[in-house]
């Protein structure tokens, strides 16, 4: 049976987990948790592979957080959605991949 991951292998989500969790226990986290809760929160099951809900906000990502992680060509995007951080497609507003439970 084929995995819906494409991108987010285990172990790249893992890697991303411990990248977010370094931007989270710096000394300025505050501002990434508060910027987070001052966006508008989504909370909403996603499938890869499916469209980004229209009429749905698109949470800002902390450009604290943003650092840490890697860079992405500008026809792609990070969101938060819940605690899930997510790999979507600007051009066709397409979930390409999400890691679960990636946010504390």
């Amino acid at each position: 049976m084929p995995s819906e991951r494409y991108f987010f292998a285990p172990e790249i989500a893992a890697e991303f987990r411990r990248l977010i969790g370094i931007a989270m226990k710096v000394p300025d986290t505050t501002h990434v948790q508060q910027s987070l809760k001052h966006a508008e929160p989504v909370r909403l099951k996603l499938r890869v592979n499916y469209s980004y809900p229209e009429g749905v906000p698109l949470q800002s990502m902390p450009s604290t957080l943003l650092m840490n992680l890697p860079k992405l060509p500008p026809e792609l995007d990070y969101r938060v959605v819940g605690h899930d951080l997510v790999l979507r497609d600007t051009i066709g507003n397409l979930i390409v991949d999400l890691i679960p439970n990636a946010m504390p």
